[in-house]
């Protein structure tokens, strides 16, 4: 009766090898970066992270890490194997590249409430051209005076804008905006990993489709992100990126805005006002030496400007505008005074100082040009 009859616990053991097999890999990544195994980003605490990062398997700390870098990392300035790491050194590449970027995100958030900052229209005043160099102007801090009044429809879709700005946990910083349905829009070079050499990026874009990333939203919310799109040039007239929230079902999506429809701003050679609200990093990358910047507020940072025509030099394509930003501004929205979106801050010309955003045109040719499947 029993002849031929594979027994019980083999069956099992074949369904789950077979579940295993079957299972795709952006599945297992995005189980990675579930809200569980996130967790750690919620603690206040230095010790209290690392605590809660030890108690992990070494399993689940490499799928995190894998998930966000690859496996290869950059730790201690050197190239390594993620297999290749103690469990002691995947929690303190963790802490570095995610939790002190959290954390420093959420403290700044906390402490500067920049929310008030902009509601207020206290800017970083526009760049000036002198000298044949742009240059910031420095001193205390103004009010646009062109800001609308608090409590006005106008004031309302200025803090919707401002509330649909992320910006990047990571050292590097980076900012982008959310455009609605889970969808963000950054420059394609802030979708980077440890692995990238300087100066030779992936010029097509598509070897950053597929890459994860987190972000948070003002409201300190955390979110992991899939690279769905990406296009850039080397001449920087493209140089975009979508991503796509994941775990959509469960949230409630935050603010979100859309791109400036007036005729008006599809010619960028006139002079437009506009402002941009951006993350310019706690690294002070302009110092040879240790240390933060300490910028007011040092997270989702108003300045404001003018538009001021296509960019002059050959090599670096892009709209000229005026307002401040700062390594981390990579991706942030420049915004027409309505609020809506004109230009995407991409570079800046070191010969002028000029910074540079990706122009509205090509920002809408790149998301008409993106597969419906992205």
């Amino acid at each position: 009766g029993n002849a031929g009859r594979v027994p019980e616990k083999t069956k099992t053991r074949r369904k789950a090898l077979a579940k295993t097999r079957k299972k795709p890999l952006a599945t297992t990544l995005d189980k990675a970066l579930s809200s569980r195994n996130l967790r750690y980003l919620d603690c206040q605490e230095r010790h209290q992270a690392q605590e809660t990062l030890s108690s992990y398997t070494s399993s689940q700390l490499r799928s995190i890490v894998i998930a966000l870098q690859g496996k290869e990392i950059c730790y201690g300035n050197k190239m390594y194997a993620i297999s290749s790491l103690t469990k002691k050194g995947i929690v303190d590449y963790i802490m570095s590249t995610t939790w002190e970027p959290a954390h420093f995100l959420r403290s700044a958030l906390g402490q500067d409430k920049p929310g008030i900052t902009f509601a207020k229209g206290e800017v970083t005043s526009a760049l000036r051209f002198e000298r044949k160099f742009w240059t910031a102007s420095g001193g205390r801090k103004r009010k646009i005076p062109w800001w609308p009044k608090d409590g006005s429809r106008e004031m309302e879709t200025l803090m919707e804008a401002f509330e649909s700005v992320v910006h990047f946990v990571q050292p590097e910083g980076g900012t982008g905006i959310h455009l609605g349905n889970g969808k963000i829009l950054t420059c394609a070079h802030v979708v980077s990993v440890d692995k990238d050499d300087e100066g030779q990026d992936p010029l097509n874009g598509s070897q950053r489709i597929g890459r994860k990333k987190l972000v948070m939203f003002p409201s300190g919310k955390i979110l992991a992100a899939e690279c769905v799109f990406a296009m850039e040039t080397e001449d920087g007239q493209f140089d975009c990126a979508t991503l796509e929230l994941q775990n959509p079902a469960k949230e409630i999506y935050p603010s979100t805005s859309e791109l400036e429809n007036k005729e008006t701003y599809k010619d960028l050679s006139a002079k437009h006002r506009c402002f941009c609200v951006g993350n310019p990093s706690n690294i002070d990358l302009e110092s040879a030496e240790s240390g933060n910047n300490d910028f007011e507020p040092r997270v989702w940072h108003l300045s404001n400007g003018m538009t001021h025509g296509n960019s002059q030099n050959a090599d670096l394509k892009g709209c000229v505008h005026s307002c401040w930003t700062y390594w981390g501004h990579s991706g942030a929205p420049i915004f027409s005074d309505s609020g809506k979106i004109i230009g995407l801050h991409s570079s800046w010309d070191p010969d002028t100082g000029a910074r540079l955003c990706v122009e509205l045109e090509c920002i809408r040719e790149f998301l008409n040009s993106q597969p419906k499947s992205s």
